[in-house]
């Protein structure tokens, strides 16, 4: 039964691991705050290359087996021009990672919320 239970809250052993192809070229992004219309869109090369860098150190991400993924409160998607390539999002304890053909969730700690917070301009 403690076996059971270690599994079903949070040792994530029967989740399905899965990474998305690291971020390259992306020539737009679009960040949404909220259930809202886009917030803001960034055409500007060194905002997109901090936001790429730490994309792509969470790529890695898992699919929960005995629950539904949470949805984030916050979203940066990227394009290639209108070509979607990936997108990570926040929520109170987790990033999100969508990607063609993979996507999933990672814990996330408090400085790592901090920072998407800053580079995305959201001081909330």
């Amino acid at each position: 039964m403690a076996a059971l239970l270690a599994v079903l809250t949070g040792c994530h052993v029967a989740d399905r691991s899965g990474t998305c192809a690291p971020i390259q070229g992306t020539t737009r992004v679009v960040i949404h705050i909220g259930q809202g219309e886009i917030d803001r869109v960034i055409t500007e090369p060194d905002p997109i290359l901090q936001l790429i860098a730490f994309a792509n150190e969470r790529r890695e991400v898992a699919q929960p087996r005995f629950y539904t993924m949470p949805a984030p409160t916050k979203t940066v998607t990227f394009y290639r021009g209108d070509e979607f390539m990936c997108s990570i999002g926040e929520g109170p304890n987790f990033f999100s990672v969508a990607c063609p053909g993979w996507r999933g969730i990672r814990d996330a700690k408090r400085s790592e919320l901090r920072d998407f917070d800053r580079l995305i301009g959201d001081s909330n």
